[in-house]
């Protein structure tokens, strides 16, 4: 059975996967109020900052992670623009740098201690795992 760690990072590669897919698709989901797609995009790189995040409790961890979700964030407007059915937006860049901040801020509340006491510590590891981990202890 994986690690609650293996798990974390497999549904965090996860995220970061489907925020390339909708990023690139032609035709986006949309609900139809105005400026929604900012809406997206906060919450989009909030939610992958907040994930991401809590695997590294240190600042200049974090500081890398919230630098490379943006730089991603830039890429993926660049890509837009090639593709020929998507346009490239300087609002969109600024508006997945305030998720990325969003996030991050998420990661100093209690919100940011969800995989150490959340649902991730329930998911149990085989027995080998556990005896090798108190060796090391």
């Amino acid at each position: 059975m994986p690690t609650a760690r293996y798990i974390w990072f497999a549904v965090g590669t996860l995220i970061v996967v489907i925020l390339w897919t909708l990023s690139l698709i032609p035709h986006p989901p949309a609900i139809g109020f105005r400026h929604e797609d900012k809406l997206y995009h906060v919450v989009a790189y909030g939610g992958t900052m907040w994930w991401w995040g809590q695997c590294w409790r240190k600042f200049r961890s974090r500081l890398m992670l919230a630098i490379f979700f943006t730089l991603m964030g830039v890429a993926i407007e660049f890509i837009q623009d090639w593709t020929g059915w998507r346009t490239f937006d300087t609002h969109d860049m600024f508006a997945n740098g305030v998720g990325v901040l969003v996030g991050w801020g998420l990661l100093y509340t209690p919100l940011g201690s969800f995989y150490e006491s959340g649902s991730a510590k329930k998911i149990k590891t085989p027995a080998s795992a556990s005896v090798i981990r108190r060796k090391r202890l």
